[in-house]
């Protein structure tokens, strides 16, 4: 519209295919589910800027789901302040929704395959709504960068199965808090990582969320010596709540079957890796070569995350981080 003003808007359509397919001839069952769906979405956005001091950014994402019918409009709004040259200030809220979804679970996907899981919102669920706030600052300056943020979620209408035909809405509440720092000197470069989060649920039943993990921190050293490469990260994590499977009336397994030695929470976890590459090159420089050696959990530090929910072995029932796991890399880029 000017220098300092700009405005765009956009729309998008997409067609949603979901095919659930489950078959197990042991128990000869055989379950299929097909969901299709059209969604019609439009964007909107006012972009501000008062001379580099102030720029805001006011926006309206509205999107239409053909299924049920509904239209949803979400108002987003951002904006950086520029305290000095090296200090900015910088605040965010917005409200979305989300239409392909899937199932929260009290448990990892060991099978990595998370495609089993995903839905689309039907007579029988509601469409995912999600607001969030963020506020923050930023700072960098004589090599040194620091950038902070405060942040709350709440997101409605989350599924959790309760049994093999029940499906019980309800809300996940987090808080929390970012902390990054980077400083350099000369070839060597140093990273700091904090995050400090809660999350709770609001269902009628007792539900533990089993990726509630307080305390993140991470701190790396890089040391960039051309042709070679080396990092160096030492993480440290909070322990993860314990959940405790449930169990068949029928089976012959059962909690008390299970030692489990802790209450509440497992112990803190932390690992140290390490890796190196080194480049090469041929005369003409006409193609370039990288071999890399990485070592993740150098010390082959024992760390208990959770437990296994679906029938855990009595005699080691633990769900643990990798071990001492060496890898090798060689790649060649033309």
């Amino acid at each position: 519209m000017n220098e300092n003003t700009t405005l765009e808007t956009g729309y998008t359509l997409t067609d949603y295919n979901l095919r659930f397919d489950q078959r197990n001839d042991e128990n000869s069952v055989d379950s299929r589910r097909d969901q299709n769906a059209l969604t019609h979405s439009t964007f909107i956005s006012y972009n501000k800027n008062w001379n580099d001091k102030v720029t805001a950014n006011l926006g309206m994402h509205a999107g239409y789901f053909e299924p049920n019918k509904r239209f949803y409009a979400d108002p987003r709004l951002s904006v950086n302040i520029s305290l000095s040259d090296a200090l900015y200030l910088k605040t965010s809220a917005g409200r979305s929704h989300q239409f392909i979804q899937k199932k929260l679970r009290d448990d990892f996907d060991d099978f990595n395959d998370q495609s089993q899981f995903w839905y689309l919102p039907d007579p029988t669920t509601s469409v995912l709504e999600g607001y969030q706030a963020m506020i923050g600052a930023f700072y960098n300056r004589s090599g040194w960068l620091f950038d902070v943020e405060l942040y709350s979620r709440n997101t409605k209408n989350v599924t959790v199965q309760t049994n093999t035909s029940t499906l019980e809405e309800g809300r996940l509440k987090s808080i929390g808090a970012d902390l990054f720092i980077k400083k350099r000197w000369n070839n060597f470069e140093s990273l700091f990582s904090y995050s400090l989060s809660e999350v709770d649920t609001e269902f009628d039943t007792d539900l533990s969320i089993f990726f509630d993990q307080r305390h993140i921190l991470h701190v790396t050293g890089l040391w960039h010596l051309d042709p070679f490469n080396l990092a160096v990260t030492w993480g440290y994590f909070s322990g993860m709540p314990v959940v405790v499977p449930d169990f068949d009336e029928d089976g012959n397994t059962s909690q008390n079957s299970l030692d489990i030695a802790y209450i509440e929470r497992f112990p803190s976890m932390h690992q140290f890796d390490v890796s190196a590459t080194y480049g090469f090159t041929n005369t003409k420089k006409s193609w370039k070569g990288i071999v890399g050696l990485s070592i993740v959990n150098l010390f082959d530090q024992n760390n208990i995350v959770n437990i296994f929910q679906n029938e855990p072995p009595v005699e080691e029932p633990y769900r643990k981080t990798i071990g001492f796991a060496p890898n090798l890399q060689f790649s060649i880029h033309f």
